[in-house]
């Protein structure tokens, strides 16, 4: 239901409550006092139905006043009656909480007060038959007014839990932006990180050549420029996924730009750039590899190497494991005695190693002798025989 239909369907039901009023109040009326205090009370139970929500404090006090001035009517009529019952409703309802109370209180003792010392009908009564009629009114009073109570605590107890999961819901989108925007940093860091090493290395190969000849340094330039234009190429296309991130506000599943069998790839890339590589693999991938895994498992291998690049001795050893139930990448190399690397962690780091604990994997990584060694598991899914997963 919008809000439209809410506001018409309030419309519809408090003019429906105005007329069953009017009709209940006519039944059975004399107009045996002034026709105008009559008339004002009918008019009282036709128009508080219809002001209750939006006015509520005047509403009351043009009720209490009507009330008041029908005390001294020789006759209690049935709009009199409703009238009552119907502001002690409104009172408990629709009045804020600092004047609800006072107000309950004032109308409660007024009435105890009008029926038993005022109220000419209940004074012309023996004693005996005048309580009975106190105590029905009172209970009258009691009972609309606790309808009303019940009725505005439900209402917001709704509205809390409503805020309470507006809230949650908030804090889970909050939670998926902040997790969007850190996986966004961990690609950026990857891709520039690992980019700019190998371009930077074959700037300064080219720059530095030490050919015996002139065609062998020209032949190296070229080496170097072609190495450069490769990794720039290969970097912006998977910065433009990135981007495209950012600029899709839609959640939608993408295979991974770069996965496990690209490594090859990368491990020629720094090659060229001057650092001595050598990989094993043992074992053989599974057909379908998981893409946060592939992609990992990727990523895991770039950093190790981007950090062996900038802190080693110029080799490094890279041990690729494929098991049925994981994958266990280790990657190792030799730290220059001169350098502090081996006592700092970059975000680099951390970030292949959120990745692993997002997998439920572990990854360590730290000094081991004269070698530097990050180490990954990874869990691959389970098969059953006919190659389902389990």
């Amino acid at each position: 239901m919008n809000w439209q239909s809410l506001r018409h369907y309030i419309h519809f039901r408090d003019v429906s409550l105005a007329v069953v009023f009017v009709a209940v109040s006519l039944l059975g009326a004399r107009m045996s006092g002034p026709v105008g205090v009559d008339l004002l009370l009918l008019a009282g139970v036709a128009v508080a139905p219809l002001t209750r929500r939006r006015w509520p404090l005047p509403t009351t006090v043009v009720a209490l006043i009507l009330l008041a001035i029908s005390a001294i009517l020789p006759e209690l009529s049935i709009a009199i009656v409703i009238l009552a019952g119907f502001t002690a409703y409104v009172i408990r309802r629709h009045l804020p909480p600092r004047i609800r109370t006072a107000a309950s209180v004032f109308l409660l003792v007024g009435t105890l007060v009008a029926l038993s010392l005022v109220a000419p009908a209940l004074m012309a009564l023996p004693v005996t038959e005048r309580m009975p009629n106190v105590a029905w009114g009172v209970t009258l009073l009691i009972a609309c007014g606790l309808l009303g109570e019940l009725r505005r605590r439900s209402i917001e107890t709704a509205e809390s839990e409503l805020q309470r999961k507006l809230d949650r819901q908030r804090a889970k989108f909050e939670q998926e932006a902040l997790a969007q925007r850190t996986h966004i940093a961990r690609e950026i860091h990857d891709i520039v990180t690992h980019s700019l090493t190998v371009i930077v290395a074959q700037a300064d190969g080219g720059v530095y050549s030490v050919a015996p000849n002139l065609d062998s340094q020209l032949r190296e330039k070229d080496d170097a420029l072609k190495t450069i234009s490769t990794v720039g190429r290969e970097s912006l296309q998977q910065m433009r996924g990135v981007v495209g991130l950012l600029r899709d506000s839609e959640e939608r599943t993408t295979s991974p730009q770069v996965r496990h069998s690209d490594i090859s790839d990368l491990v020629e890339q720094n090659r060229a750039a001057g650092l001595e590589v050598n990989v094993t693999v043992n074992g053989e991938p599974p057909q379908q590899v998981p893409s946060a895994t592939s992609l990992t498992t990727y990523r895991i291998v770039q950093e190790a190497l981007t950090n062996a690049r900038k802190h080693g001795n110029g080799t490094a050893e890279v041990v690729i494991s494929w098991a049925s139930d994981q994958v266990v990448i280790r990657v190792s190399n030799a730290v220059r005695t001169n350098e502090t690397f081996v006592n700092q962690r970059g975000h680099g780091l951390d970030g292949i190693q959120e990745r692993s604990a997002l997998l439920g994997g572990t990854l360590t990584a730290g000094a081991s002798g004269d070698s530097w060694v990050v180490q990954a598991v990874l869990p691959l899914p389970e098969k059953t025989p006919e190659g389902g997963k389990r």
